[in-house]
C-alpha cells in the first residue's frame, strides 16, 4: 500500500508523459533536445507553482530508461526542485524501467532515491489534497503493468473524500476496441480517471460514475503528433480538466528519410538485427493474423523494447529502427 499523504493546496496539475531525453527523437529537428524537453516540464512546474496546484507526472519521465547523462539529470533535478509540493510520478512503461519493478539501474531511480520526487510504484491511494474550500480530492493510481480496479467504494469511505481521481498509464480503448487496449469501464466509486502512457489528446468518455480522460503528451515525439497541442490539465476540484497550453515550436519534424541518412550505422548491421526482430513479430498477430497496432505504434514499440534488451541492440541501430517505426506509422494514418 502506497503511504498516504494530506496537502493543502488549490488542486492538481496533470502533466502528461514528458519523456525528457539526451538523445533526440528521430523525426525532429531541434538542436538541443535536452533543453526542449526539460524546458516544457519547466514551463509545467511554474504553472503549477503559479496557481498552488500538486504537479502529477503521467509517468514516462525519461525517454530512455537508463539516460544518466550528467547534462540531463542536472537540468532535471534543477526544474523539479522548483515544485512548490514536491511531484509525484506514476510509474510508467519501459521508458521509466528496465525490469518489472523500478530497478537500482534506471534513471529514475536516481531521482527517487535522491528525494527529487515522489514515485508511485503501487496501486491505491497516495494523496489527499484539501482544498481551500474545505472539500478534499482523494487521488489513486495503478502504474503501467497492473491491473486496474473496478471498485474503490471502501476506499473513500475510509479516507471520506468529496472527489476520487485515479491514475493510470495503459492502454485504453479510447477510439473503440483493438488487440491489446483495455476496454473503459465504471470504477465503483471513483469519479475520473486520467490516463497517461497514449500521446494524443482523446475525447473524454463517461461510463456511468467515472469520466475518463486521456490528455496527451507535453512532448510531441512522432510526425503523427504534429497537430497534438502540448497543454497541461489542471484541477481545482470538479470533475473536469482545464487545458493551459504550454509554449511549444509548430513545425520540429524532419523527413523521416533525412534523419534516416545521417545516422552513422552501417546499413549491413541494421538489416541483420531488423530481420532478426521481425522473425519474433508473430507474438503481435492474433488469430486472424492482424498485426496489434494501437494509433501511435505503442504495443509494437513496447515489443521492440523488448527485443532490443535481448539482443543488446546498439543504441544507433535502436534509433534507426525507431524511426523506421514511425515512417511505417505515418504511411498507414
Amino acid at each position: 500500500m502506497n503511504t498516504i499523504s494530506r496537502i493543502k493546496a488549490n488542486g492538481f496539475c496533470w502533466i502528461g508523459d514528458p519523456h525528457v531525453s539526451s538523445v533526440k527523437p528521430g523525426t525532429r529537428n531541434d538542436r538541443d533536445i535536452i533543453s526542449t524537453s526539460v524546458g516544457k516540464l519547466d514551463q509545467s512546474v511554474a504553472i503549477a507553482n503559479e496557481k498552488n496546484l500538486i504537479p502529477l507526472i503521467a509517468g514516462d519521465l525519461f525517454d530512455i530508461n537508463d539516460d544518466t547523462k550528467a547534462l540531463l539529470l542536472t537540468r532535471l533535478i534543477r526544474s523539479l526542485n522548483k515544485c512548490k509540493h514536491k511531484a509525484y510520478e506514476l510509474l510508467g512503461n519501459s521508458h521509466d524501467k528496465t525490469e518489472v519493478t523500478l530497478t537500482d539501474d534506471a534513471a529514475l531511480a536516481i531521482l527517487r532515491e535522491a528525494g527529487t520526487l515522489n514515485v508511485i510504484e503501487k496501486s491505491g491511494f497516495f494523496l489527499i489534497i484539501e482544498l481551500p474550500n474545505g472539500k478534499t480530492i482523494g487521488v489513486g493510481a495503478t502504474p503501467h503493468g497492473i491491473e486496474i480496479p473496478k471498485d474503490v467504494v471502501e476506499e473513500r469511505k475510509q479516507f471520506g473524500v468529496d472527489l476520487v481521481v485515479w491514475l493510470t498509464h495503459h492502454d485504453l480503448a479510447f477510439d473503440g476496441a483493438y488487440p491489446g487496449a483495455i476496454e473503459l469501464f465504471e470504477i465503483q466509486g471513483c469519479d475520473m480517471v486520467i490516463n497517461g502512457h497514449m500521446h494524443l489528446t482523446k475525447k473524454a468518455i463517461v461510463h456511468g460514475q467515472t469520466s475518463w480522460f486521456n490528455p496527451g503528451n507535453i512532448l510531441r515525439q512522432t510526425k503523427d503528433t504534429a497537430n497534438h497541442i502540448p497543454a497541461v490539465w489542471l484541477n481545482e476540484g470538479l470533475n473536469q480538466l482545464i487545458p493551459v497550453p504550454l509554449k511549444y515550436v509548430e513545425k520540429v519534424f524532419d523527413a523521416v528519410t533525412n534523419t534516416i541518412a545521417t545516422t552513422p550505422v552501417h546499413l549491413a548491421t541494421v538489416s541483420s538485427n531488423f530481420s532478426a526482430m521481425l522473425k519474433d513479430y508473430d507474438m503481435l498477430k492474433d488469430e486472424n493474423d492482424n498485426v496489434a497496432v494501437t494509433e501511435d505504434g505503442s504495443e509494437i514499440a513496447k515489443e521492440l523494447n523488448l527485443l532490443y534488451e535481448e539482443k543488446k541492440v546498439d543504441k544507433n541501430v535502436r534509433l534507426l529502427l525507431d524511426s523506421l517505426l514511425a515512417a511505417s506509422i505515418i504511411d498507414n494514418i
